[in-house]
């Protein structure tokens, strides 16, 4: 046997490379995705091993989700081949050999942060041994960690607080300026949805005049949108190129904490054509009729998580909340489709607003599906909320190992 550019050949014919990685993925997030994605590039089938309920919970403390909505999230990922349930969080050398020999895998991947179990032990440490572990770079501005973070620092605006239609007086105050929700350091802060002074920024909801400061993750988002990271998880998947894209299912929304439901939903659209599009609204048409401090996760935080999934084709990034003939036109869409599982959707706090779907009905085009899900952002919320000292728990045995990641980090090239 011999092994070139990365691939192993036996008689002359190439083996396929069996890459293997594991984890919680609890509320999958694009960060997750990107570590499947780079994971992915180093062979040519991924195998990914998922942690169950009581594991998680020995290691790390309660998951906010459970094992059936965390194993749809990681199925949806278009980068994924082949799924282990019920691995064991610590890759223990039995456990090493049982890979190796029953699944085929040749090596073990990992983010460059540390994974350690409750006893402060490196859960890699056999894997490393071996020479079988190689590592990808973190995705930055993201983590479960962070999302819970975000979530228990607001979560009473999340659950009650109502809003101003965003087209009033304070309309777009009420995001991002002087005369907002939450006064001067408004919901986004004073400089934006991604500003210097964010939503996880020194003036935002989350920052040093906000409603929480004691959290361990306290610092600034360094989520960096880029168009080289739009560009790889669109990739060459799916997204037809030129004219004469016929049967084009049309789904719009917040897609916030992009989650089973969500995943649900897009699988029972793609049923209906060939080629499904996503219109996800931007932060302020989603504020305007979810109110409180939603959307949890921004604009192109939820674009990132949507492109990832395997039900997707393509997405307009801020979409229109209202669907005319010339979107229709233009997009060559033949049916719209909205889910109705506990859709909790204002379409306007003035009932003398315009039905967003008028159009489609007009055209007889629209649909109404049943995602067979109960699951939603607001269920999401309140697990956290119902479970908070937990949480905080569980947050501050992870911020001694961030504030090492963050001292002795060094540049890791993203594949």
């Amino acid at each position: 046997m011999t092994i070139e550019n990365g691939h192993q050949h036996e008689n002359g014919r190439r083996k396929p490379v069996r890459v293997y990685m594991d984890g919680c993925f609890d509320m999958m997030h694009f960060g997750h995705a990107n570590a499947l994605r780079q994971a992915k590039s180093l062979g040519d089938v991924l195998v990914v091993g998922i942690c169950p309920d009581d594991e998680i919970r020995r290691n790390k403390g309660p998951p906010v989700m459970n094992n059936d909505e965390r194993l749809a999230a990681v199925e949806s990922v278009k980068w994924v081949d082949e799924i282990i349930t019920n691995v064991p969080y610590d890759v223990t050398a039995d456990f090493l050999k049982t890979l190796i020999e029953d699944h085929g895998v040749d090596f073990i991947v990992h983010g460059d942060d540390p994974c350690l179990g409750p006893d402060g032990r490196d859960v890699y440490a056999a894997v490393k041994e071996e020479k079988k572990f190689r590592t990808v770079k973190r995705t930055e501005g993201v983590s479960s960690t962070d999302i819970l973070d975000r979530i228990m620092r607001c979560e009473g605006d999340l659950v009650t607080k109502p809003t101003k239609m965003m087209n009033g007086e304070n309309g777009m105050n009420e995001m991002n300026g002087t005369n907002g929700t939450n006064g001067t350091n408004g919901l986004k802060g004073s400089n934006g949805t991604n500003g210097t002074n964010g939503t996880h920024g020194t003036h935002g909801t989350n920052g040093t005049n906000g409603i929480k400061n004691s959290s361990p993750f306290h610092r600034p988002s360094t989520f960096l949108p880029t168009t080289r990271r739009l560009l790889e998880f669109v990739g060459n998947s799916n997204v037809a190129k030129g004219d004469g894209i016929n049967n084009v299912v049309y789904v719009d929304g917040a897609f916030d904490m992009f989650h089973a439901g969500h995943i649900a939903a897009l699988r029972e659209a793609q049923k209906l054509g060939d080629f499904v599009l996503v219109g996800i609204h931007d932060d302020i048409t989603v504020n305007s009729y979810k109110g409180g401090n939603f959307p949890i996760m921004n604009l192109h935080e939820r674009v990132l998580s949507v492109l990832s999934s395997k039900y997707v084709n393509e997405v307009i990034i801020g979409a229109p909340l209202e669907i005319s003939e010339d979107m229709i036109k233009t997009m060559n869409i033949s049916v719209v489709v909205h889910g109705v599982h506990k859709d909790k959707r204002l379409k306007s706090v003035d009932p003398n607003e315009p039905d967003p779907y008028k159009v489609p009905k007009q055209l007889g085009i629209f649909r109404e599906i049943d995602s067979k899900s109960e699951l939603s952002v607001h269920d999401i919320v309140r697990r956290i909320t119902q479970k908070r000292d937990q949480y905080e728990k569980r947050n501050e045995k992870k911020v001694a190992q961030e504030q090492v990641y963050l001292k002795n980090k060094e540049y890791v090239v993203e594949l």
